[in-house]
C-alpha cells in the first residue's frame, strides 16, 4: 500500500485538498415557503483566514490509514480492503468512467454520469452497496452506460417540507424506504448514508475566476473555479437540509457530508446542525491531468466521506472553537424547529416560491491547519519505535 503514501501525505498537508470553515451572510431559509434546492440563495464566505487539512475530521480514519501503512494492522478490515481492491484496479476504474465518446469530458447526460459514479466509483468505495438514482431524472437508462451492463436503481431521492428548503438528489448511497414501510416504524430512522449531486456540463469559457491571497499579501493565487462553484447555493441548501434529517433521525450523527460532482472535479461539503458549523473542501480534481487516471488522493477522500460514519471523527477542538456557521441565528425559532423535526425524505409535490437573489461565495487568503493530523502521524510514530 505504500504507493497510497504519497497521495496521503498530500490529502495531510497540502491547501489544495483542505477545508474552509463558512459563515453564512444571508440565506432565504427562513421565509416559511417552500423554496426548491435549485433556486435557492446562500450566500456566504470563509470565516477567517485559515484552513484544514482534509483529515483534520477523519481521525478514525487517518489512524486506520497510518496503522496500515507501518504494517501494524488493520488488512483484513473491510473498509481498508475497499479502498485496496480499488486502488489496486485503477486503470479498470478509470476506464470504466470514462465516456467512448470522448473521454472523462465526453458529452453524456447527467443521468449516464450519474449512473457511471454510483456503479463504479461510490459504491466500489462504499461498505454500504444500496442505491438509487433520482427516478424524476430525465434520459434514465435501465444500464450502466460502460460495457458492464448493470441494471440501474432509480427511487424517490425527494427531502425537505412545505415550508423549507426542498428538492431531489441525484444520487442516493443507502436504502430508502417506501411511504409504507415508514408508517410502520415508531422511530424516523433512516438507512440513507450519503447523498450526491451531479452538476451539470458548462463551456470552459463560463468558468469563473477569482484571486485568493496569502495572509501576508506577498503573493497572489490565482484561482480558476469549475462549475461546482456556481451551484453553491444549491448544494450549500441541500447539505443543510440532509444533515438536519440525518441527525433527526440519528442523534449520535455529528458533522454529515454531501458530495458536489462534475465531470472533472468533485467537492465535499461537511455541514453540523447542532453545533452550526459548516465545512467546505476545495474543488478536487478527479483524474489526474499526467494520464487522466483517477487521482489517488481525490479516490481516498471520497472514500473516507462514503465511508463517514465509521471513520469520521468530527470537528476538532480548534474548529469547534471558532466562529458558527450562523444558520440558527439566521432563522426564527419557529423555522428551525421544522429544519430540526419536520425534513422528510419521499416527500410528495411541493408549490415552489423563491427569492430571484444572485448567490455567492467569497474566498480570502488562507493558512493551512494540520495540528491534529500531525499529532496522530507523531503518536504512531513513537508506538511504532
Amino acid at each position: 500500500m505504500s504507493y497510497l503514501s504519497a497521495p496521503l501525505g498530500r490529502l495531510e498537508c497540502s491547501e489544495l485538498f483542505s477545508l474552509s470553515s463558512l459563515k453564512l451572510k444571508l440565506c432565504d431559509a427562513g421565509v416559511k415557503e417552500a423554496i426548491c434546492f435549485s433556486k435557492a440563495c446562500v450566500h456566504a464566505a470563509k470565516m477567517s483566514k485559515k484552513v484544514y487539512v482534509f483529515t483534520e475530521i477523519f481521525g478514525k480514519g487517518h489512524h486506520m490509514l497510518l496503522q496500515y501503512m507501518m504494517k501494524q494492522d488493520g488488512s483484513d478490515d473491510p473498509l481498508l480492503q475497499k479502498l485496496i481492491s480499488y486502488t489496486s484496479n485503477l486503470k479498470e476504474a478509470t476506464k470504466a468512467l470514462q465516456n467512448v465518446s470522448g473521454g472523462s469530458r465526453g458529452k453524456e447526460s447527467e443521468t449516464e454520469w450519474a449512473a457511471r459514479l454510483a456503479v463504479h466509483f461510490f459504491l466500489p468505495l462504499s461498505l454500504v452497496q444500496d442505491y438509487i438514482l433520482d427516478s424524476c431524472s430525465s434520459h434514465k437508462v435501465l444500464e450502466c452506460p460502460c460495457s458492464c451492463k448493470s441494471r440501474i436503481n432509480y427511487g424517490d431521492t425527494s427531502i425537505g417540507h412545505p415550508k423549507t428548503w426542498f428538492g431531489l438528489f441525484d444520487i442516493v448511497i443507502g436504502k430508502t424506504l417506501s411511504p409504507q414501510e415508514r408508517n410502520k416504524r415508531r422511530k424516523p430512522e433512516t438507512e440513507v448514508h450519503i447523498a450526491a449531486t451531479v452538476i451539470p456540463e458548462e463551456p470552459d469559457e463560463e468558468s469563473e475566476t477569482l484571486l485568493e491571497s496569502s495572509e501576508d499579501n506577498l503573493s497572489q493565487i490565482e484561482v480558476k473555479f469549475e462549475s461546482l462553484h456556481k451551484f453553491f447555493s444549491q448544494i450549500a441548501s441541500q447539505s443543510i437540509v440532509f444533515s438536519f434529517y440525518q441527525k433527526k433521525c440519528n442523534s449520535a450523527v455529528s458533522i454529515v457530508p454531501s458530495i458536489a460532482v462534475s465531470k472533472t472535479h468533485v467537492q465535499f461539503h461537511f455541514y453540523d446542525c447542532e453545533k452550526d458549523l459548516y465545512f467546505l473542501s476545495r474543488e478536487m480534481p478527479l483524474f489526474s491531468e499526467d494520464d487522466n487516471e483517477l487521482l489517488l488522493e481525490t479516490v481516498i477522500a471520497t472514500w473516507l466521506v462514503l465511508n463517514y460514519r465509521h471513520l469520521l471523527s468530527g470537528p476538532t477542538e480548534g474548529m469547534v472553537k471558532g466562529e458558527k456557521f450562523g444558520f440558527h441565528s439566521n432563522v426564527s425559532d419557529e423555522v428551525l424547529n421544522l429544519y430540526r423535526n419536520e425534513i422528510k425524505m419521499g416527500i410528495t409535490k411541493i408549490k415552489t416560491e423563491h427569492l430571484d437573489l444572485k448567490s455567492g461565495l467569497y474566498y480570502q487568503g488562507v493558512i493551512v491547519d494540520a495540528s491534529d493530523t500531525l499529532k496522530r502521524k507523531k503518536n504512531m510514530k513513537k508506538q511504532q519505535s
